[in-house]
């Protein structure tokens, strides 16, 4: 049984440390771990955002992707780029959002990025390293669940755990292509709900709110299925759209 270190995971005000999360998802005896490389007060970090966003999952699992203007573009544009492969694959995927504290003086780097780290096919395990630049903050996280399974659409209790002790809000986008977020004080399934749903014996699960388009509320439904070659996606998410993708045959980006 893999038992929750969450005392670790909490920010610290002034001084970042490397800290470990080990946590469940979708089984009770598989756990997936989170290491973020937060920087120490006075350690130099990097200070610019790497390469601009592709549809390629084969990018350094670590990159900072995209320019989007809020948290739920990035949210979207991950997921869109990730959830296709996590079905494939029966892998999680699993990222930060991070957002710049000053943008727009003059450095011309954007308001909103995410990064992405791929999991282990078949085991419901990931490990996450992030090297945050000193300018910016995580403000998110997101994950996708994997193959279709009935399970896989609810938040699992380490999810929400998460949730509440960074105090930021968690995506995830399952098999059917739905977008949910939970974020800290949501509701969670009681243990009566949880077992006559078939989720076990535990505490904690949620079933998270719909993220829905800012224009017309309707539910925001996240790629599936691997683009075609020669297809051209959207990877901006709602509201303006930051960049297409075309998918070349031979796994080639162009943007």
């Amino acid at each position: 049984m893999v038992r929750l270190v969450s005392r670790l995971l909490a920010p610290a005000a002034t001084v970042y440390r490397p800290a470990l999360l080990l946590f469940r998802t979708r089984s009770a005896l598989l756990a997936t771990a989170l290491v973020l490389a937060l920087p120490v007060a006075g350690m130099p970090t990097d200070s610019t955002i790497g390469p601009a966003h592709s549809c390629s999952r084969d990018d350094h699992p670590v990159g900072f992707h995209g320019h989007f203007a809020s948290i739920e573009q990035a949210v979207v544009a991950a997921t869109n780029r990730f959830n296709p492969y996590s079905i494939r694959e029966d892998r999680e995927y699993m990222g930060a959002v991070l957002r710049h504290k000053h943008p727009g003086q003059g450095t011309g780097a954007p308001a909103f990025t995410y990064t992405a780290a791929a999991g282990h096919a078949h085991q419901d395990r990931i490990t996450l390293k992030l090297k945050i630049p000193s300018d910016y903050k995580i403000v998110a996280f997101w994950h996708t669940h994997g193959a279709e399974h009935w399970s896989r659409r609810y938040f699992s209790d380490v999810d929400t755990r998460l949730a509440k002790d960074w105090n930021l809000p968690f995506y995830l986008a399952d098999f059917s292509g739905l977008l949910r977020v939970y974020k800290p004080g949501g509701r969670t399934l009681s243990h009566t709900q949880a077992r006559r749903l078939g989720l076990g014996l535990r505490t904690g699960y949620a079933k998270g709110k719909i993220v829905t388009h800012p224009d017309n509320g309707e539910a925001i439904k996240v790629s599936t299925r691997i683009p075609a070659a020669g297809t051209t996606i959207l990877a901006g998410g709602p509201g303006a759209l930051s960049a297409q993708c075309q998918i070349q045959p031979a796994g080639g980006i162009s943007t």
